[in-house]
């Protein structure tokens, strides 16, 4: 049975170790992520254990029952405070992120996200529509956030646990492959008039830069003339619902 440590100074190794999982070198580093909410928190512990490194919380106060062999740590409400973000004020579970995949190794099956988005919230939010619409593969290009920063894990809702991740390009080393990949764009084909196909490889533009000029088979979303353009997130699932849609005809 593990035995609950006690931390409330901020030069202790450990604090300052999960401190810096609040930034992406850290994340990278330790091969740890910072998992918090409740309802994300208690799911993990129930359904992910083989994932959780260990469990942080308020020095002195109640906290969830866990499996004894899940190492426990209390921490001032100060130090935890600051690793709480959030505002969660329930324990963070500290996980150790999966491997990422090289690129040369992906192997298709369904639909495989390639995704350039630098804002780690939007880049959460795709990841759980990609984890609703079973799509497993994602390809994180070179311009992405890391997906375990803080924004990222909140807006992903605990869905990282499915996902596949493969390390990519930049989306400007797409071009000699840009033929074999789908790319959303308002100048594109009507998504609704694309024919089924098994496997498919979608390219999501980051917003503003938005996707190379290169040979992409592009696809559009048809939306009111009014309006500009669609949050890259909210594109995302749409697209997969029609995608998705059109597979199971």
């Amino acid at each position: 049975m593990s035995k609950i440590e006690i931390i409330t100074s901020t030069t202790n190794s450990k604090y300052k170790t999960w401190l810096s999982l609040l930034q992406s070198k850290g994340i990278r580093q330790e091969g740890k992520y910072l998992l918090s909410g409740k309802t994300v928190v208690l799911d993990a512990l129930k359904n992910h254990r083989s994932h959780i490194n260990c469990i942080l919380s308020v020095k002195d106060s109640s906290s969830i029952s866990v499996d004894p062999e899940i190492q426990s740590f209390q921490l001032s409400q100060d130090l935890f405070n600051n690793l709480d973000v959030f505002g969660t004020d329930h324990p963070i579970l500290v996980v150790n992120t999966p491997t990422i995949l090289n690129y040369e190794d992906l192997k298709e099956s369904g639909i495989t996200v390639y995704i350039p988005v630098g804002d780690p919230s939007n880049l959460g939010a795709m990841i759980r529509s990609c984890n609703a619409f079973g799509v497993t593969n994602i390809v994180l290009l070179k311009e992405a956030a890391n997906p375990f920063l803080p924004k990222s894990v909140r807006a992903a809702s605990g869905n990282l646990f499915s996902i596949c991740f493969y390390q990519g390009p930049s989306i400007h080393d797409l071009k000699t492959d840009a033929k074999n990949i789908y790319a959303l764009d308002m100048n594109g084909e009507d998504l609704r008039n694309l024919s089924t196909q098994k496997n498919i490889r979608l390219l999501v533009g980051e917003e503003g830069p938005g996707i190379p000029d290169y040979s992409f088979k592009k696809i559009s979303i048809p939306i009111h003339t009014d309006c500009e353009s669609l949050n890259a997130s909210v594109a995302l699932g749409i697209a997969l619902y029609e995608l998705k849609t059109n597979v199971s005809k």
